[in-house]
């Protein structure tokens, strides 16, 4: 969902911009052991590594205490309340165009200037998809839960503010990635900033009410398309996050995860859990999708509540059972208007190509 509003409070307070750089050695995937794929050989990537020094990664997770995960919690309010003005000089019309406009998703399925590039071996993973289906509910009552092991909320701190988005634990050779929203990565904090890398979140799977029941996981590198970075084109609002271990083990070790797969088509049933902003317990839904517009990679769907804080949480198809709680993701809630204005119509970006270059990229890069 759209935070570019809930930004503007903590935009006004003195945010800004992280400024970060360097580059990992690409480690070989486990047995069967392809060929080590460099870093290097992917283009249309941006890539922030944060950090793997164990005293500052448990800095950021006892940082997140149940009262400071519970203070993710944000009412809802006027939208009037929380929009700031400029400040003198940096107003709308001092910001170069590039960084005003954000593109119309695509009519086509050509990959846009930026697209992620590169060594492609694992596109899918995971069980056969699903039959679509062609029927779109008219309204999709959402359940409270007590949460998935593989779905968490992602916390992070704008200035004084607490937020958060939804992330995902995906299957992948090195099991330890998870899916989230792109512009949870890089966004504007506010509509009169350029877009900028966002605060370094913890994922904390399973999490309800302050409960962390499988650990808090801190962020070792953060991976997005360029064709995002570049002006927020809304087909590449997905990005992945590799997390650090945690006592000695994998995320996925863990917790499990989901299976995946690229060009899914534009209808199918899927179950989707989010974490809204305006609750303590993660929300559930089953729906259907179908193409929005004329768009080629955007999915439109129905479901009730679900406020900001659902950004990136994944599609599903398959999914099994509450009790299991996997599934095969199909697409990241986001893309157009960064996922939807409203709380009871929502957008997602289908995946692709272009996807599966990206967790590429961040299997091989790490």
């Amino acid at each position: 969902m759209n935070h570019v509003v809930l930004f503007q409070r903590a935009a006004v307070a003195g945010i800004t911009a992280l400024a970060l750089a360097g580059v990992l050695a690409a480690p070989a995937l486990a047995a069967p052991r392809p060929e080590p794929v460099p870093f290097s050989a992917y283009t249309g990537v941006e890539r922030i590594p944060e950090t793997t020094d164990p005293a500052a990664a448990q800095a950021a997770a006892d940082h997140w205490t149940p009262e400071a995960m519970r203070a993710a919690v944000q009412a809802d309010g006027p939208a009037a309340s929380v929009q700031a003005a400029a400040p003198t000089g940096l107003g709308p019309s001092a910001i170069p165009p590039v960084w005003r406009t954000q593109p119309k998703p695509a009519t086509s399925g050509r990959p846009a200037a930026g697209a992620p590039a590169g060594p492609t071996t694992t596109r899918s993973a995971g069980p056969a998809p699903v039959a679509a289906t062609t029927h779109l509910q008219a309204q999709v009552a959402t359940t409270p839960t007590t949460g998935l092991p593989t779905v968490g909320a992602l916390f992070f701190d704008v200035g004084p503010v607490h937020e958060r988005c939804t992330g995902t634990v995906i299957n992948t050779g090195s099991r330890n990635v998870i899916a989230t929203a792109g512009h949870c990565l890089w966004n504007r904090l506010t509509s009169w900033l350029p877009a900028t890398v966002m605060p370094t979140p913890v994922f904390v799977p399973g999490y309800h009410d302050g409960q962390s029941p499988y650990g808090k996981w801190t962020v070792k590198t953060r991976y997005y398309a360029s064709a995002w970075r570049n002006n927020l084109n809304p087909d590449y609002d997905f990005g992945f996050i590799v997390l650090n271990d945690l006592n000695g083990k994998r995320v996925q070790d863990v917790v499990g995860g989901n299976a995946w797969r690229t060009d899914a088509g534009s209808s199918n049933s899927v179950e989707i859990t989010g974490y809204p902003d305006n609750r303590d317990q993660p929300l559930q839904c089953f729906t259907s999708t179908q193409k929005y517009g004329s768009y080629a990679s955007q999915l439109v769907f129905p479901c009730d509540n679900f406020h900001t804080g659902v950004s990136g949480s994944l599609l599903m198809q398959g999914f099994n059972s509450p009790a299991a709680g996997l599934g095969t993701a199909i697409a990241s809630l986001g893309g157009y208007q960064e996922g939807g204005n409203t709380d009871n119509t929502s957008y997602a970006v289908l995946w692709n190509g272009s996807t599966a270059t990206l967790i590429n990229s961040a299997v091989n890069g790490q």
